[in-house]
C-alpha cells in the first residue's frame, strides 16, 4: 500500500506534474477509487499514470508564455491565491524557465486572456 505522498513522489520522479488536488478531483468524479485507510494499492500507479497521460501535463510542458518588462518567460506552473481581506489582491506565483515570479494583482483579467 502507498500513501498519497508516496504516490506523488513516484509520479514526480517519473516526470509527471500532478498534485494532491488532482488526485482528490479524480476520486470525486470516480476516475480513482476511494482511499483505503489513507492509502492506495500499489497497482493504482498505472491507472494514475494513464490519467496523467490523458488529462495531465508532464513536468516541463509550457502552460503559457508571460511577458514582464520586455522579458519573455515560459510558465510551467502557476498558483493563484485568493485575495486576503486586508489588501484585496490576488497573489500569483509563476514557475518559469528563468525562476519564480511572485506578483500581487487586483484582478486576473489580463492574465486570463
Amino acid at each position: 500500500m502507498l500513501g498519497q505522498a508516496d504516490i506523488l513522489d513516484i509520479l514526480r520522479s517519473d516526470g509527471y506534474d500532478v498534485g494532491i488536488r488532482t488526485l482528490r478531483y479524480w476520486r470525486s468524479v470516480g476516475l480513482l477509487p476511494q482511499l483505503y485507510h489513507r492509502e492506495y494499492p500499489e497497482d493504482i500507479l498505472d491507472t494514475i499514470k494513464g490519467l496523467c497521460n490523458r488529462f495531465g501535463r508532464l513536468v516541463g510542458d509550457t502552460v503559457f508564455v508571460y511577458t514582464l518588462e520586455g522579458h519573455t518567460f515560459k510558465v510551467y506552473r502557476y498558483i493563484v491565491e485568493k485575495p486576503k481581506e486586508l489588501d484585496g489582491n490576488f497573489r500569483l506565483t509563476l514557475y518559469t524557465d528563468k525562476g519564480i515570479i511572485i506578483e500581487r494583482r487586483k484582478n486576473l483579467d489580463e492574465l486570463l486572456r
